[in-house]
């Protein structure tokens, strides 16, 4: 064996190894910027553009954990089949990790998504189509239908896509509460047992995306 590939073998793991030493210590600069910039707001995306297009993405994920998992039956009610399932730990379904996150993190508005869309700054023709492209949930593409189809800015498509997310919340929520026996469906009673059922954790991850694809 040539024992000069064994040198380079070498040389390349230790220069893998300054590489991801140097990758850990620029994603961890631009996750504390990440968090920085997105302290105090309602986003949750924020993204840096070199000179030369190349793009870092910075996400902020929210996961729920429950604390008290007796607690749920009383929160969904008849409801609660569909929501959870029963393992080992409690997995909640998608659309109710959503609402309990963001009722849990008081980031809803009082209003129907029909109702947010219909308050759109946008002509009736857009505003129609835009009824049936919104649903609250996709948030990166509720903000491109808002922009091609709503005409918006990207500052303003995301403002407004964070207000439909707020508002299918609390659609979601009105849902569950419909569901409810009598008796069993006050709001400020299932809102206090949400936060005292759970605790909701966020992380920071980040994307880099080369100015290639990108295009």
């Amino acid at each position: 064996m040539d024992s000069r590939k064994i040198d380079r073998l070498v040389q390349i793991k230790d220069e893998i190894a300054a590489l991801k030493s140097e990758q850990d210590r620029l994603e961890s600069e631009f996750l504390l910027q990440a968090k920085q910039d997105l302290q105090d707001t309602k986003y949750r995306t924020t993204a840096y553009v070199s000179g030369s297009g190349n793009r870092v993405v910075a996400t902020t994920a929210r996961s729920v954990k429950i604390t008290y998992p007796s607690r749920l039956r009383l929160i969904f009610g008849r409801a609660y089949p569909d929501a959870v399932t029963e393992q080992t730990t409690y997995k909640l379904s998608a659309p109710a990790s959503r609402m309990l996150a963001g009722l849990w993190s008081g980031e809803y508005v009082e209003q129907t998504l029909a109702e947010a869309i219909q308050s759109l700054p946008v002509e009736d023709k857009a505003k129609k189509l835009l009824g049936k492209k919104l649903h609250g949930i996709n948030y990166d593409g509720d903000v491109r239908n808002l922009q091609v189809i709503g005409g918006m800015d990207e500052q303003q498509a995301q403002e407004w896509a964070y207000l439909l997310q707020e508002a299918a919340v609390w659609d979601d929520f009105r849902q569950l509460l419909m569901g409810a026996p009598s008796g069993c469906n006050d709001p400020g009673h299932i809102l206090d047992l949400i936060h005292g059922a759970m605790v909701v954790e966020e992380t920071t991850k980040i994307q880099v995306v080369s100015a290639d694809k990108h295009k």
